[in-house]
């Protein structure tokens, strides 16, 4: 196989960009005019549009689907949209259309420019806000000064990267609104090679939008529009400058705390209030029967385990899987379509496989903590354990868990005895070879 076969298959767009533009082209063919059809003139009066109402069409005045114009078919889908809204608005989502394909009639955008420059806080108190990116859009397309193509366009980029980013986070669980825990922090590089972005000392986002605020200032029509949508982002609490705010506060507070108290630990009355919404999970590679499982599961739930993925060696049968169904506990099969999935070749130790495991659950877990045990290991402390977790330093990426070992013992005991390790019973190690 050759190198640029191999970059091929490695490619997220394959075929390379000249696919990529092949497709964005497919979309851009013009709308169609039926025969005495056209957009409304440049002079048309908007004051008009500005009070009359899209109403609903009469299912007889609707021409059929194969008579009907590219045009025709983009202005009754609109119609349907602005019901009840002022005709201009309508009007603006047909240029916004037209405008986004290769071609369209002389004064479209000239038009669509005479609506920004006249009627802006209009369009602000009647349009959704996605409409108003769609606008900004425009003038990045066809904007008639440098300042409107430049300006648009870098809103364009900013607000496109938005919903890919926001719409991919989505399946994390958590809602916009809903900012990452301060310890989740992955310590890696970005793609490129980019270095992360610096929570409390960085200027990116400042900078970004600061330049987006004054660069709009230089144009009259385009400068309403861009300040606008910015004000609404800077309003809206589900962005990732939301987010980021919150997460700096926390920080902010957590070294103001430690400064104050001279003392790496927190408070107590902190660790409470952090112990209250702590979350905490499990997740084990095991080899064993449902019936060994199901107490560890039963276990540890009672503890007040948020999730559990059990990573099962030895698959199960189904009717063993229905015995552990339990909420917030995820089963998966290492069988050989798991580790084809994974990319993965089939690892000989069994501690690969629990490296392997333990980690592809961390990366994908919403818990604060995730404890890597094995089926006959249980947790024990309740809230003890939760407050033992809030109360760790946020310099600490990891606890180790103690371990109590049983100790064996003849059939006719009645006592259940387990053995520490000599750190924890704060006894020499010398004392122990002695013994």
């Amino acid at each position: 196989m050759s190198d640029s076969e191999t970059d091929t298959q490695n490619l997220t767009y394959e075929g390379g960009f000249q696919a990529v533009i092949e497709r964005m082209q497919a979309r851009q063919k013009p709308l169609s005019f039926a025969a005495g059809e056209t957009l409304p003139p440049l002079d048309a009066d908007l004051e008009t549009l500005k009070t009359e109402l899209v109403y609903k069409l009469d299912p007889k005045d609707i021409p059929r689907a194969k008579d009907q114009s590219g045009h025709t078919r983009k202005a009754l889908e609109l119609n349907e949209e602005f019901i009840g809204l002022p005709e201009l608005c309508k009007l603006h989502g047909l240029l916004i259309a037209h405008l986004r394909k290769s071609d369209q009639p002389d004064h479209t955008m000239a038009l669509f420019t005479r609506i920004w420059a006249e009627h802006a806080d209009f369009m602000f108190e009647h349009l959704d806000p996605r409409w108003l990116v769609s606008a900004i859009t425009t003038f990045g397309d066809h904007g008639n000064t440098e300042v409107q193509r430049r300006v648009g366009q870098s809103m364009t980029l900013l607000f496109g990267a938005m919903k890919l980013y926001e719409s991919e986070r989505l399946y994390s669980g958590l809602g916009p609104k809903s900012e990452f825990k301060l310890k989740r922090l992955v310590h890696s590089k970005l793609p490129l090679n980019m270095d992360r972005y610096a929570l409390v000392s960085g200027g990116l986002d400042i900078n970004m939008l600061g330049r987006l605020w004054v660069d709009a200032a230089d144009d009259p029509v385009i400068a309403p529009l861009a300040h606008h949508l910015l004000n609404l982002l800077n309003a809206d609490p589900g962005t990732v400058f939301r987010r980021f705010k919150t997460l700096r506060g926390r920080k902010l507070r957590q070294r103001a705390q430690k400064e104050a108290s001279g003392d790496p630990d927190p408070e107590p009355a902190v660790v409470v209030a952090r112990a209250k919404t702590l979350t905490w999970g499990t997740v084990s590679t095991i080899k064993a029967s449902a019936a060994q499982i199901k107490p560890s599961i039963e276990h540890h739930l009672s503890l007040g385990a948020a999730q559990m993925d059990i990573f099962l060696g030895a698959p199960l049968p189904d009717s063993d899987l229905a015995q552990l169904s339990y909420q917030n506990v995820r089963l998966i099969q290492c069988d050989s379509a798991y580790w084809t999935a994974t990319g993965k070749p089939l690892m000989e130790k069994h501690q690969q496989h629990q490296a392997f495991n333990a980690t592809h659950a961390y990366r994908n877990t919403q818990v604060d903590w995730l404890a890597h045990i094995d089926v006959d290991e249980f947790l024990h402390g309740g809230d003890d354990l939760k407050l033992t977790l809030a109360a760790a330093p946020d310099t600490i990426d990891a606890l180790i868990i103690p371990p109590a070992e049983e100790i064996a013992q003849t059939a006719a005991s009645d006592t259940l005895l387990f053995r520490r390790t000599y750190f924890d019973a704060g006894v020499e190690k010398s004392k122990i070879d002695q013994l």
